[in-house]
């Protein structure tokens, strides 16, 4: 989805800001940031492997003893503070507290979760990486995330705040890290996605300029009516009316869409063909699709046409989306991040 400063093709990926990819070290990268908290304080010895333990990123999870040193504070949604005091009994097995515990159905082993969080180096106390919101959902029993990752939300209520400790060369999933390394702290808000498509009750259309079925797999259909004339507003048109909670102003939400050009219908984007929903603040995406998301419930399916002015202007967005387009965007609204 596009940012609204500056016109971009609509993909979350190019979405989120700078910061959120900085997240996904954590599943990727996990050395790096290791590395990352030795630089900053710990004093580098000579290089040792991980244990086989270690190195398969999967100890279990200890008793909480130790993540118990680290001091959270409890606004669940927001940025927290954090206080790092001993965490020298850690030894080679991730730590997890629940600082807060939500009031949602526990996570599972194969659950998709929806989180904002933050990354602190254990030896100096600093956020390495600020809290914010993930970016994209995360299926738990995805095999390409590191197994601890999983871990330390499974059995957590939906809607909690957990606060995990995981030594260095757990962190580095099967890299060397120099002794004395600092291990990774993570703060988490987390909450499970539940559906993937919008639940809303069927509301008779309020504009004839575009219709939506429902087509394979979940994703829309969507049909433009022939010789049918571009509105010269924003068009804002709510097909399923959600029963959530509504999205306020920049806020952070979790959509399946669909984008096609006006009037051809031609496909230029689309979270249902990359298989996941898209995660984003609105404060980040272009006027038109921001509109069509703040002041709905979650659950609802809403239609936008977006003319050019509210959409890509006259620079257009690459190849798919061409000079003074209007846009068609059906979007699901799943969640508040």
């Amino acid at each position: 989805m596009p940012l609204a400063s500056r016109p971009t093709t609509p993909r979350p990926s190019r979405l989120r800001r700078t910061g959120v990819r900085a997240a996904a070290l954590v599943l990727a990268t996990g050395a790096a940031l290791a590395l990352s908290a030795c630089q900053q304080g710990a004093a580098p010895a000579a290089t040792s492997a991980p244990t086989p333990a270690a190195a398969s990123g999967s100890t279990g999870l200890g008793s909480g003893a130790v993540a118990a040193n680290v001091t959270v504070s409890s606004n669940v949604g927001q940025e927290p503070t954090v206080q790092v005091g001993d965490l020298s009994a850690l030894g080679n097995q991730v730590d997890r507290k629940i600082v807060v515990p939500g009031s949602g159905p526990a996570i599972g082993a194969a659950s998709t979760l929806i989180l904002s969080m933050a990354v602190y180096d254990g030896g100096t106390g600093q956020a390495s990486v600020p809290y914010q919101s993930f970016g994209k959902p995360i299926d738990t029993a995805d095999s390409s995330i590191p197994a601890f990752f999983g871990e330390i939300f499974e059995g957590v209520p939906s809607g909690s705040r957990i606060v995990a400790v995981i030594p260095a060369s757990i962190a580095a999933q099967g890299q060397q890290v120099p002794e004395g390394t600092a291990p990774t702290i993570i703060v988490a808000d987390v909450q499970t996605l539940d559906r993937t498509s919008a639940w809303g009750a069927p509301v008779a259309p309020t504009q004839s300029l575009v219709q939506v079925a429902d087509g394979a797999g979940g994703a829309p259909k969507i049909t433009i009516a022939p010789d049918a004339q571009a509105p010269a507003d924003v068009v804002v048109d709510v097909i399923k009316q959600g029963d959530g909670a509504v999205v306020g102003q920049a806020a952070n939400v979790v959509v399946q869409y669909s984008g096609v050009l006006f009037p051809s219908g031609q496909p230029f984007d689309s979270s249902w063909t990359r298989g996941a929903p898209a995660q984003f603040n609105t404060a980040q995406v272009v006027p038109g699709f921001k509109q069509a998301i703040e002041g709905q419930k979650v659950g609802s399916q809403v239609i936008a046409i977006v003319p050019p002015a509210a959409g890509y202007g006259e620079k257009g967005s690459g190849q798919a989306i061409p000079p003074n387009s209007t846009l068609v965007f059906v979007i699901d609204i799943l969640a508040i991040a």
